[in-house]
């Protein structure tokens, strides 16, 4: 694994990417610190992992300002739209994986 900082990532994104896309997962972070770290991995990779642990989400309609939210607990990730369908398809969302899955 590689690990840059957000200057170098930026600075090298083409080479960053083609990496990846040959299967190396590259880690960017800010500062010196890896809290606040981010993995550029493969989308299959990502989508192959989401297949292997139990994911449940779930949709909140916001009766007083309208739109809906939807809420993967398991990897802390959550999505907003004005309609159901379009908080789902956003982009990154699990909740695309889950319907695939036959959760919604």
């Amino acid at each position: 694994m590689k690990i840059l900082n957000v200057r170098d990532t930026r600075q090298h994104y083409s080479e960053v990417n083609q990496k990846v896309l040959a299967g190396l997962e590259i880690t960017t972070v800010m500062g010196r610190s890896n809290e606040n770290a981010v993995s550029h991995i493969r989308r299959e990779y990502l989508d192959y992992l989401l297949t292997k642990i139990k994911l449940s989400a779930y949709a909140v309609k916001d009766t007083q300002i309208g739109g809906f939210t939807v809420v993967c607990e398991t990897i802390d990730m959550y999505r907003e739209g004005d309609t159901l369908e379009s908080a789902i398809d956003k982009p990154s969302c699990c909740c695309r994986q889950l319907c695939s899955f036959g959760f919604f």
